[in-house]
């Protein structure tokens, strides 16, 4: 595997690691609160979504990000 491909994995591992701390917030409010199943199976899809969001923005933006650190901070 490429340092690249070890960026990535971590990345992914990093997005899991938040989305289950996320995912147990959700779950404390949907018992503290009144929302209803389908509201709360909204605002679940709406993290994916972001979730896949940023993983997107990541893989268009890896290789810029990659050229700068290799730089130095140039």
């Amino acid at each position: 595997m490429t340092c690249h491909s070890y960026l990535l994995l971590l990345l992914l591992i990093f997005y899991l690691i938040l989305f289950l701390l996320y995912f147990h917030l959700f779950l404390f409010l949907y018992r503290s609160t009144n929302l209803d199943s389908s509201t709360f199976f909204y605002l679940v899809l709406l993290l994916l979504l972001l979730l896949l969001l940023l993983l997107l923005l990541y893989c268009r933006y890896s290789n810029f990000l990659l050229v700068f650190y290799s730089n130095g901070f140039e």
